[in-house]
């Protein structure tokens, strides 16, 4: 049969160069302290120091390398542009506060510097443009080789499960399918609409006995039984084969503001 979801995201013959994650740890903790060291002797007791708030960056880039070692290159894709951002954000706010402790040093007043002083300060921001100039190219670097591994991967990896790997799968890992994931192994229709038509609920496309539906709010992947004694919608979680406590106005609120989807899963033929 074709490969089950719980081989999905891995792929042995893929890799990425994990000297990309080193170089990117590497730079950024160098980003910590300030060449020269801290300037003391500010106004108002300042001290202008190396970035602060980078030292979770490395933690969380050596998870996204393992996640990679493991084949799950968007995981780790999405950790590191995060990571990226967040460091981005850091040197932003470093920058703009050196000037305008810069600017202001220049003014008379309280906050006036000595030209050495203000020499000091400008020299800093300089020396951390520097610093971080190879920080933004090794975290693109490190991007771009996720993004190539993700790619080949999404077109290399087999798309097809059946029902019973499909059910295998959500028991051990929980039903909680992303979105992409729902478009590698589902055949996605029109979105549910759900209105009042005089006295009745109009559901369209109507609900399929059988038919797998996808909350995507929640994430959660169901099987629509059928309605029950009492008019309400039955789901069932074909995880556990349990039934969804869900009332015909829980159904129209979710399709309304949260969205759902009829599912189909793609056809699933015996390897040769």
């Amino acid at each position: 049969m074709k490969e089950s979801m719980q081989d999905m995201g891995t792929d042995t013959g893929l890799q990425v160069d994990m000297a990309l994650f080193l170089n990117v740890t590497t730079s950024v903790q160098r980003t910590a302290n300030l060449r020269g060291g801290e300037i003391q002797g500010l106004p108002n007791n300042q001290v202008i120091r190396g970035l602060l708030g980078v030292s979770s960056i490395p933690t969380a880039i050596n998870e996204a390398k393992v996640d990679a070692e493991k084949g799950e290159f968007k995981k780790a894709l999405d950790t590191i542009r995060q990571q990226s951002n967040t460091f981005d954000g850091i040197v932003s706010r470093w920058l703009a506060d050196v000037s305008r402790i810069a600017s202001q040093g220049r003014l008379p007043g309280r906050n006036q510097m000595s030209m050495q002083k203000i020499q000091e300060v400008t020299s800093a921001r300089t020396n951390m443009q520097q610093a971080t100039s190879p920080v933004s190219r090794a975290f693109q670097n490190l991007i771009q080789a996720l993004e190539q591994a993700y790619t080949i991967q999404s077109r290399e990896k087999k798309q097809y499960i059946t029902p019973e790997q499909l059910k295998n799968y959500l028991a051990e890992h929980g039903n909680s399918l992303d979105e992409d994931t729902v478009r590698d192994y589902f055949e996605i229709g029109d979105k549910l609409t759900a209105g009042i038509e005089g006295r009745s609920v109009r559901i369209r496309p109507r609900l399929i006995k059988d038919g797998y539906y996808y909350f995507s709010k929640t994430r959660f992947t169901a099987i629509y039984a059928g309605a029950s004694k009492n008019k309400n919608p039955q789901f069932i979680d074909p995880a556990s084969d349990q039934p969804v406590d869900l009332t015909t106005g829980d159904l129209v609120r979710m399709i309304q503001e949260d969205g759902l989807w009829p599912l189909n899963l793609k056809a699933c033929a015996d390897e040769e």
